[in-house]
């Protein structure tokens, strides 16, 4: 119960710190970083407390995944709903969205927590054991760069909160995207350098619910991958890989990449630490619940990608006849996390867990890297090893633009309605002009690639002013 407490005290604190950023007063009854970190075991409470703002934030708990989607080609809302509809349009409002409010808001939330518990650790007055500094302090940082890594990505400059102290952040600018990435690098690399290679700190022997050294080269890999540094990104991605048998895909029809604890998991997340239901914030996002809710339906473009005999179609997908409005229409949703309550199991009771880091992807950003390097037959092996999985064909493209060509299709077609990646797949490859101003023909414009800093932030800090192009 102690370790609980600290984790809702972190939490707390967490979300009302940075007071100019998230707009929240400080309560007056926190208790102070000595007082955390004294012993291994309250340290060891406040990184839980890190996870579980995590998996509670709107942010990485659906959102992403949800806002993504619907600015991208994946899917839109099967009823009419502003917020929304100003994503799938990209005219999101700077003045009138809470969900965009809430993406900026909420990493920084996240952020501050992992502030906090870099600047405990490292108190003279910190009493925690050294080895367990590293590790606490790597974790903290890890998902410090995460939370970077998706705010850059949605916003372009953003301010690079490294401190818990207010009266820095709440007058800070906005960095360049080249200063938040050179920053993302150097807290991976050290999170890759600090990090345990097993699971160990996990709360329940077994999850995978605290990142690990190949969470840190996964996600050094996908850094690399977006700045365009392709030997480095092929070179962490086979770090992965290769990691001593720790990770294997999933086989889709019999299991799940996003099963709970399955091999091809490199980290997930639940709705809370000790899960018993074995739901997830997405599994109730696009499984339907009833037959009157209203759905997220999957754009035709998107399905007729998938080519015939793909597993990940039938695994993947799910048609539901939704009524709304007196209206009944036929929809297809997806149904990666299939588990949409603590009472109905879709799965033979297999539990599920929000799993933002799995082995696919390292396969998809070695072959897409080894393309960009001329290695078409290595990066052509990579490719065919998600085909095979999803019951394709191998394929043998002739040169390096065929093979990218290859890559890019299967990334959409294995990571679509996950975790936000076909959205930023249109934007760092830049050809989300060419693709949305087909499909959305009356309101994209090229600047929307970027979200609208919201007005709440830079009313409370006119240095995050100017606002992005074309709001």
């Amino acid at each position: 119960m102690a370790m609980q407490a600290l984790a809702v005290l972190l939490a707390a604190q967490s979300v009302t710190s940075c007071k100019k950023l998230v707009e929240a007063d400080v309560p007056k009854n926190l208790q102070t970083q000595q007082a955390v970190f004294t012993t291994n075991t309250t340290a060891n409470a406040a990184v839980n407390g890190m996870y579980s703002a995590i998996s509670g934030t709107s942010f990485l708990n659906g959102p992403v995944t949800q806002m993504m989607g619907l600015s991208a080609d994946e899917f839109y809302f099967s009823a009419a709903r502003d917020a929304y509809d100003q994503f799938t349009a990209n005219t999101i409002s700077f003045q009138a969205n809470n969900d965009n409010l809430s993406l900026w808001s909420s990493p920084y939330s996240v952020i501050y927590q992992a502030n906090s518990i870099i600047e405990g650790l490292a108190l003279p007055s910190s009493l925690v054991a050294d080895s367990l500094k590293r590790q606490y302090t790597a974790e903290a940082r890890l998902v410090r760069g995460l939370c970077h890594f998706y705010l850059t990505n949605m916003y372009g400059k953003v301010p690079l909160i490294t401190t818990t102290n207010i009266n820095i952040t709440a007058s800070q600018p906005r960095n360049t995207v080249d200063e938040v990435y050179t920053k993302i690098l150097e807290d991976l690399t050290y999170a890759e350098n600090n990090l345990a290679k097993d699971y160990r700190y996990s709360p329940t022997a077994g999850d995978r619910t605290r990142v690990n050294r190949w969470a840190a080269s996964a996600l050094l890999a996908r850094a690399y991958l977006y700045r365009g540094q392709w030997a480095q990104a092929a070179q962490y991605a086979s770090k992965v890989i290769d990691s001593a048998g720790i990770y294997s895909l999933a086989d889709i029809t019999a299991s799940s990449p996003f099963y709970k604890n399955n091999a091809e998991a490199i980290w997930q997340y639940y709705s809370s630490l000790q899960p018993t239901t074995g739901y997830t914030a997405e599994g109730t996002m696009f499984r339907p619940t009833a037959a009157s809710v209203a759905c997220y339906a999957l754009r035709p473009e998107l399905l007729n990608s998938f080519e015939a005999g793909d597993k990940r179609k039938q695994s993947w997908t799910m048609s539901a006849n939704i009524t709304v409005a007196g209206v009944t229409n036929t929809y297809t949703v997806p149904l990666k996390y299939k588990n949409n309550s603590a009472t109905v199991s879709y799965t033979g009771g297999a539990l599920e867990g929000l799993t933002p880091l799995r082995l696919a992807e390292q396969y998809l950003i070695r072959a897409e890297a080894l393309a960009r390097l001329g290695r078409v037959t290595e990066g052509a092996a990579d490719l065919n090893r998600i085909r095979r999985r999803a019951g394709l064909e191998d394929v043998n493209p002739a040169d390096a633009t065929a093979l990218l060509t290859a890559v890019a299709k299967e990334r959409r077609i294995e990571l679509f309605a996950e975790m936000g990646h076909r959205w930023l797949d249109l934007k760092r490859t830049n050809t989300a002009d060419a693709v949305l101003k087909v499909l959305k023909q009356a309101t994209w414009k090229a600047t929307a690639v970027l979200y609208p800093v919201p007005e709440e932030a830079y009313r409370s800090n006119p240095a995050l002013l100017p606002q992005n192009d074309g709001y």
